[in-house]
């Protein structure tokens, strides 16, 4: 118990994909949905000059789903929370 066990479907991508056509349906049917809904927040943000327009809502969107999906084994490793807010600041940059 209180052990990160990482994101489902960042586990099922590393388990199952391509393996599983099942599985590779579901987490790209996830990894899309994801990615349209932060698209869209991310239009409306960029269109109130909340978020820069220097990129594409959805190329903004695909980034945040990289680093989401890529914090995840990094939690479960013990991930350093000063060092990931770091790495997310230097993104930011």
């Amino acid at each position: 118990m209180g052990i990160p066990h990482g994101c489902l479907v960042g586990n099922t991508t590393a388990e199952l994909v391509p393996h599983d056509s099942e599985a590779t349906e579901i987490v790209t049917r996830s990894y899309r949905r994801f990615t349209d809904i932060v698209a869209d927040a991310l239009r409306r943000a960029q269109a109130a000059g909340e978020v820069t327009d220097t990129a594409t809502p959805e190329a903004q969107a695909r980034l945040l789903l990289y680093l989401v999906q890529g914090l995840s084994p990094g939690s479960r490793a013990g991930l350093d929370r000063t060092a990931a807010l770091a790495a997310i600041d230097a993104l930011r940059a």
